[in-house]
């Protein structure tokens, strides 16, 4: 065993660099912020969705090495209710917890990103079912720790489905559970209203200052917790975000402009029945995937659709790259042949309507605001913040990024992760 003290990692999903200001205005970040160290501005990774960005910030790597490159397994036939990439035995890399599993410690998991069936030793996965065929209790048993179901059953009652505040509620609830009943080394915890609220009413919503302020009374609760079981001094606790979130007005369904050209095709109910090409959301940016029996001449066509569209004089695209320069500018690869990203109050959806570009009033899920775009976008950063004994007081980076998280938790539990490309963040730790 490496450590004398534990880690708590709380993730805030949608935590946004933007935020600096009002989380001063709350009594628990704002206690992280006087007498923590932070980091003011945390580059994401691209795409900036959740599960890219949680297995970034687990791992040390970027999508290129650990291979979680969107959130959503592209699946044309079932377009708009497509798998996620849940499932552990995805990521190519090592997470901290398998080094902190080879070091000995005790590990937990709560609703954690890319975590079903992982080597944990008290693991609540985040993993659902999109058509609801299979009950979330199916799917704990079958990719979660059965250590655990005493508190799945118990708390159980507190969830609304997935909906909000509702699931924070389970998770605050089992994780006071593991936390006075089996003490681990590690624990990370990740909350999701915020970024509920902020896909529902938008950025700077009065529902996501709610959300903020629920979420800061979370950490207070389990703060206390953590002093009551006598584990406070010896712990360090992390609050980290994973992306920002930018909102907007306009939906682009590149598969809608496939189906016209020809390249996919739909039945009555736009189902996609067929396909050469696909594009698969990431909210701001898209990700392209060709047929693999597709013809050079149909490739060839893709191409050139694809580059009419970004070069028409009112396009809604920022950019568009293909898979080699995505790979070269922003370490990103995967099963895609093209990545475009859109401009400002403009996202993709997977859907074919046969609309190419509409009002987001007329989508079916009247989001206001999302994410997904490249990492350097002012509304993707996002934040850091650490307290504890191994924390120097006052600290505070103006900059960092994403893949620096995994490593430096690592060091936090005097472990080491190897030939990462992030790196330790010494200037705020005592090592």
């Amino acid at each position: 065993m490496q450590t004398k003290n534990n880690l708590i990692i709380i993730s805030v999903d949608a935590l946004n660099k933007l935020d600096y200001k009002t989380l001063l205005g709350l009594p628990t970040f704002a206690g992280f912020l006087r007498e923590g160290a932070h980091v003011k501005e945390v580059t994401s990774v691209y795409p900036t969705v959740t599960y890219t960005c949680h297995t970034s910030l687990s791992t040390g790597h970027y999508p290129s090495v650990h291979g979680i490159y969107n959130n959503e397994l592209p699946d044309p036939a079932k377009a708009t209710l497509q798998d996620w990439h849940w499932y552990e035995r995805d990521i190519k890399v090592p997470t901290f917890f398998d080094y902190a599993n080879q070091a000995g410690l005790k590990t937990a998991a709560v609703l954690w990103p890319v975590m079903a069936g992982a080597n944990i030793d008290y693991n609540i996965p985040e993993i659902w079912s999109p058509d609801h065929s299979i009950s979330r209790l199916k799917l704990f048993w079958d990719y979660g720790t059965k250590n655990m179901l005493w508190p799945v059953v118990k708390y159980k009652r507190l969830l609304k489905g997935t909906t909000q505040p509702y699931l924070d509620n389970f998770s605050e609830a089992v994780s006071h559970y593991i936390l006075k009943k089996k003490k681990p080394n590690l624990m990370a915890i990740h909350f999701t209203e915020l970024d509920t609220m902020r896909h529902i009413h938008g950025l700077k919503s009065k529902e996501s200052l709610k959300a903020l302020k629920r979420i800061d009374q979370r950490i207070e609760r389990l703060i206390q917790t953590l002093e009551k079981n006598g584990q406070l001094p010896h712990t360090n606790i992390v609050l980290l975000g994973d992306h920002g979130t930018h909102d907007f007005d306009t939906v682009i369904e590149i598969n809608s402009l496939f189906k016209k050209e020809g390249l996919l095709t739909t039945d009555a109910d736009n189902k996609i029945t067929s396909w050469q090409a696909y594009a698969c959301t990431c909210g701001g940016s898209c990700q392209i995937h060709i047929h693999e029996k597709a013809t050079e001449e149909i490739r060839t066509k893709i191409k050139v659709v694809l580059e009419a569209f970004t070069k028409m004089p009112e396009t809604p695209l920022r950019f568009m790259l293909t898979h080699d320069e995505a790979s070269e500018k922003y370490n990103l690869s995967g099963d895609f042949s093209y990545i475009l990203e859109a401009k400002d109050r403009h996202v993709f959806r997977n859907s074919a309507s046969g609309k190419i570009i509409h009002d987001s009033k007329d989508d079916p899920d009247t989001y206001i605001g999302d994410h997904g775009f490249m990492p350097e976008h002012p509304d993707q950063k996002t934040l850091l913040l650490m307290k504890g004994p191994s924390i120097k007081k006052g600290a505070v980076l103006l900059h960092s990024h994403l893949v620096d998280e995994g490593p430096t938790f690592a060091a936090l539990l005097g472990l080491k992760m190897e030939k990462v490309e992030g790196r330790v963040l010494e200037e705020l730790m005592h090592l």
